[in-house]
């Protein structure tokens, strides 16, 4: 299961969050919620229209064979940096499931998905992201 949401990346830009609609796609769901790049005014966007970022192609994790074997699960959680075409520039685990496999797994399914930039008054903006990899050997 993935779930995709607003990277908790503070520096002196404002973070303006919303949540998008979940959708599923076989073992994975995910949410999305928009990142204000820096130089927004949080008021101009607090009052303007905006779309989250989204993943508009989900590739399924694989649970690792021994992992599934051993009924050893986990969650991963990796950050994604998205431009404003919604390309992903970068993908980090940035909280570990605690066993690699999983973690490396995640990441790899992360890296091979397809996205879509957030925008605001009609502009894209790229942001930054966590992406959540459930892992459950019992499905």
């Amino acid at each position: 299961m993935f779930k995709l949401s607003a990277a908790l990346l503070l520096s002196a830009t404002a973070i303006i969050t919303a949540t998008a609609p979940s959708f599923a796609s076989e073992s994975m769901t995910l949410r999305s919620m928009l990142v204000a790049d820096i130089g927004h005014d949080v008021v101009a966007i607090s009052k303007s229209e905006q779309t989250e970022a989204k993943i508009v192609r989900s590739v399924p994790a694989d649970m690792p064979a021994f992992e599934q074997l051993a009924h050893i699960g986990g969650t991963a959680t990796i950050e994604v940096d998205l431009d404003a075409k919604g390309t992903l520039t970068n993908a980090a685990v940035f909280a570990s499931s605690g066993h690699t496999r999983i973690d490396q797994s995640a990441l790899s399914a992360v890296r091979m998905s397809t996205y879509q930039a957030a925008t605001i008054n009609g502009r894209a903006v790229g942001g930054s992201y966590l992406v959540e990899a459930i892992f459950d050997p019992s499905n």
